[in-house]
């Protein structure tokens, strides 16, 4: 007759920490870091050399690079340029 905390609990869809899963990458069975890390990279580049018209000096200030130059050398890692 009564509902009690336990079968509120068990009714509800279990939500992951905020912290377990950035990216929707869980590890559960393992991730590749490089890759993650990589596209994480490519996306942002290219969004801040759209933004920025392609200025490598404030797209480097952007993306919060300490120069155009340490930019250049993303893109490189990248194939970007």
């Amino acid at each position: 007759n009564k509902i009690a905390e336990e079968d509120i609990q068990e009714a509800l869809f279990q939500i992951p920490d905020k912290n377990e899963h950035i990216l929707n990458q869980s590890i559960d069975k393992g991730i590749n870091l490089p890759k993650i890390m990589e596209k994480v990279a490519v996306h942002y580049l290219k969004r801040g050399l759209a933004k920025n018209h392609k200025n490598k000096t404030a797209t480097a200030k952007t993306l919060g690079l300490s120069s155009y130059q340490t930019l250049t050398n993303w893109l490189k890692k990248y194939n970007l340029e």
